[in-house]
């Protein structure tokens, strides 16, 4: 379902989020989320860090607002920004949702992936949904924000002082995990 101005009796209805199958996206590996149709509301809890934010971001970025309406289209690298560093590179997921057209109740799973380029779909591709988005942005007064890039540069540098090391061993002990050294 393209981006495309439907006629008023066969604008997409009754849509239904199934199921989201995650792949790889940040530190979400082989995740399945089922949404009960049963239910209106589907909660998504979980300690900090651990992906919560990532999948919301992931739903709002992988539907495009229909033509006829005025709430924000968001993309993937709103929420995604691109690094030096690829990070998101081997993103693969698959979204399963439906959807009424006129009297024909359609089943569509977009698989979304970003390799070393862009993100797949491209974004005149992606299916059209009212996704309404808030997050911390949207929440504070608009003085409070700041203007947001669509590409972070940093540069990182080894630390090879006692201290760095320190930490590093130390902390792979936290994780249990051994942290190799080599510079």
């Amino acid at each position: 379902m393209a981006r495309t101005k439907f006629p008023a009796e066969f604008q997409p209805s009754q849509q239904r989020l199934l199921a989201m199958r995650i792949t790889r996206l940040k530190n979400l590996i082989d995740v399945e989320i089922e949404f009960d149709e049963n239910r209106p509301l589907t909660a998504i809890r979980g300690p900090n860090g651990f992906g919560k934010s990532s999948i919301l971001h992931a739903l709002a970025a992988s539907f495009s607002r229909p033509v006829s309406s005025s709430v924000e289209d968001h993309r993937y690298v709103d929420f995604f920004p691109n690094t030096p560093h690829g990070v998101w590179s081997g993103t693969d997921f698959v979204i399963s949702h439906k959807y009424r057209l006129g009297p024909d109740v359609h089943n569509q799973a977009p698989h979304i992936r970003k390799e070393t380029g862009q993100w797949l779909p491209l974004p005149k591709k992606r299916p059209v949904r009212e996704v309404h988005f808030v997050g911390v942005r949207s929440a504070v007064p608009k003085i409070e924000t700041q203007e947001t890039r669509r590409r972070i540069k940093y540069a990182t540098n080894d630390l090879t002082d006692e201290n760095s090391k320190e930490i590093r061993e130390k902390t792979g002990i936290v994780f249990n995990r051994l942290h190799k050294i080599s510079f």
